[in-house]
């Protein structure tokens, strides 16, 4: 829906700040409650989920693309404290941030 689509983009435009699952309620002018559930209706997971893979993708893209340190890339993405995001990558992707950027880098 519509809606969603507008929370998504809210989310993907402000990546960096602290998202909340109240704010983004709050920027698309519904019930924090009602949002989370139409959006595990509409999206198929719920919305801590979606934004976790969120963050974690960009996390990769910056990981692998550019020469950033890993709380730079950690603070890009929403985590204020580089060692929860390094936790939180490690269970998601099964590798540290920087044994991620290793194994997907070229040094050719």
């Amino acid at each position: 829906s519509a809606i969603i689509s507008k929370a998504i983009n809210f989310c993907k435009n402000n990546l960096s700040s602290d998202m909340t699952l109240d704010i983004v309620a709050d920027h698309i002018h519904m019930n924090k409650s009602y949002f989370s559930f139409l959006f595990k209706k509409e999206i198929g997971v719920n919305f801590w989920d979606y934004l976790t893979n969120l963050k974690l993708a960009k996390a990769k893209e910056l990981l692998i693309e550019t020469n950033l340190k890993v709380y730079e890339i950690a603070e890009l993405v929403g985590y204020r404290n580089a060692s929860h995001f390094g936790k939180v990558f490690k269970k998601h992707v099964g590798l540290t941030p920087s044994q991620f950027k290793e194994k997907n880098t070229c040094m050719c």
